[in-house]
């Protein structure tokens, strides 16, 4: 089986995005995945051979207890560890993480991370860890990992709720869009069994940026290894990947996730409820773009223009409905970045107070 119709993915925002902490190179130099740091020997039976010690630090289990437990990173993995026993409670591969949370929140000491749940073995492909094809990751040693024996917390919005208010947001100028849902009208991301997320309270919000950091770099280099040996051919390079609804020419309004790369834009099918990452639908050149069009009654909307004469069947306007107006800027400057680097000139931006209804149907 290939593993482009068999891993299972959440695609994102780039989980890249570093904060703007003044000390982020630093800790980028620190927790980059090129330095070698020794193992703690507490943790020498907990993390496999194959899996690098990283970075650990105490948390609090909610902002109102003193109960604390361990938060272990490793080269694969984020793992709870029982202060006391030093014992494994769960873990999570970095494969799995949606987003890393925390530098938008009011309570600067928040860490969230917000995570794809697995559902099968056979989900998982070799890829990370060096693998060409379908096949058993090799961090479980054989055996299966839960990643999700805990509920997410009752106040933490999912990803279903966080999605289904962007589709709200993008339908206020638009009719066509109150419809929302998912491919072929399914009803979008309607199932949080694949979905979860958890909130960590750390000691200090310099620990919280550290997390971050850590988190963020290393789902990136994880990601990008995925997306250039699966989708992206040599030389380009990965760039980000973007969690967002497609608006079709039927009106309604797909699961997609948007893969950029130094040269090419791609719009890569998402399978529902499971999430699991399907097969390119589509793509064109970067260089192709003409506009692209962004509304005051719709932030969360980017709609884009394309001279495209390469594929003739890629219409020439295509809509996406973002989580919210940073996700738009985030992809937004992205496209334009590479856009001057590739032609040596300025993608023209059109910022509009009304989303015409024609964007609405999808064109």
């Amino acid at each position: 089986m290939s593993l482009s119709s068999s891993v299972s993915i959440s695609p994102s925002i780039s989980s890249s995005s570093i904060s703007n902490n003044r000390n982020s190179r630093d800790l980028e130099d620190k927790y980059g995945d090129s330095v070698v740091f020794p193992c703690p020997s507490k943790f020498e039976k907990i993390i496999p051979l194959d899996e690098r010690y990283i970075t650990h630090a105490t948390f609090l289990k909610n902002k109102s207890s003193e109960t604390t437990f361990i938060g272990l990173l490793t080269s694969n993995r984020f793992y709870k560890i029982d202060s006391d026993t030093l014992k494994k409670i769960w873990s999570i591969d970095l494969f799995d993480m949606h987003s890393i949370e925390g530098d938008e929140s009011p309570d600067p000491k928040t860490l969230r991370i917000v995570y794809h749940i697995r559902q099968s073995p056979s989900l998982v492909g070799g890829l990370v860890n060096g693998g060409g094809s379908g096949g058993s990751n090799s961090n479980h040693n054989g055996s299966w990992d839960n990643n999700n024996p805990e509920m997410s917390p009752p106040d933490s919005p999912t990803i279903q709720s966080r999605l289904s208010s962007s589709i709200k947001r993008g339908s206020s100028s638009s009719s066509s869009l109150s419809g929302g849902g998912g491919g072929g009208g399914g009803g979008g991301i309607s199932n949080d069994n694949y979905i979860s997320e958890k909130i960590f309270i750390t000691e200090s919000e310099e620990i919280r940026d550290q997390w971050l950091v850590s988190l963020r770099l290393l789902t990136r280099q994880t990601f990008q290894k995925y997306f250039e040996s699966t989708f992206i051919p040599a030389p380009a390079i990965y760039q980000l990947h973007i969690y967002a609804y497609k608006t079709n020419r039927k009106g309604k309004n797909q699961i997609r996730c948007i893969l950029v790369s130094t040269e090419r834009c791609y719009n890569i099918s998402i399978k529902t409820p499971s999430l699991e990452i399907g097969k390119i639908k589509w793509s064109f050149p970067i260089a192709a773009l003409k506009t692209l069009q962004v509304f005051k009654s719709a932030p969360n909307i980017l709609v884009l223009t394309l001279d495209n004469k390469e594929n003739t069947k890629v219409k020439e306007v295509q809509q996406f409905i973002l989580k919210d107006l940073i996700e738009r800027n985030l992809l937004t400057n992205e496209l334009r970045r590479i856009y001057s680097k590739l032609t040596k000139q300025s993608l023209t931006k059109d910022e509009k107070d009304e989303l015409p209804k024609k964007f609405g149907k999808g064109k």
